[in-house]
């Protein structure tokens, strides 16, 4: 490793020298103090809550497009997701052993499906072939 105080420097430049670290170690101060910053302003703007909502307490519009929509299925739970101050609605259908996710806006309007889940089929054995002689 070199060591920088080992050189000798001339007055003059050893205070350019200086002057020179004591720039660089502000900067690296204030780039530092800037990044916290914006980490923490990126940490507060993302934060997500989801709260369980009783089926009951659902806005009547979502249970209504349900019925219509998805006949048979039954609605087995609802989340209230807020994020970036943005409500939205995640609720769980089910028929038989099909499950699907419906997204709702905070008035009940239906955005998305998200990918349905169902149980998964017994995996089949792998079959084997005879040898080649």
């Amino acid at each position: 490793m070199l060591n920088i105080s080992s050189f000798r420097f001339s007055s003059e430049s050893r205070n350019t020298f200086e002057l020179f670290n004591q720039i660089i170690l502000r900067i690296m101060k204030k780039l530092l103090l800037m990044m916290a910053f914006l980490v923490a302003v990126l940490a507060l703007n993302a934060q997500v809550t989801h709260t369980p909502v009783k089926v009951a307490d659902l806005p009547k519009a979502i249970s209504d497009n349900v019925t219509k929509n998805y006949a048979g299925f039954t609605i087995k739970e609802a989340t209230k997701v807020t994020e970036n101050n943005v409500v939205s609605y995640d609720v769980m259908i089910n028929k038989g052993t099909t499950s699907e996710t419906l997204v709702y806006d905070k008035d009940g309007k239906f955005l998305r499906k998200m990918a349905p889940t169902a149980a998964a089929p017994a995996a089949k054995p792998a079959e084997k072939t005879p040898p080649k002689k």
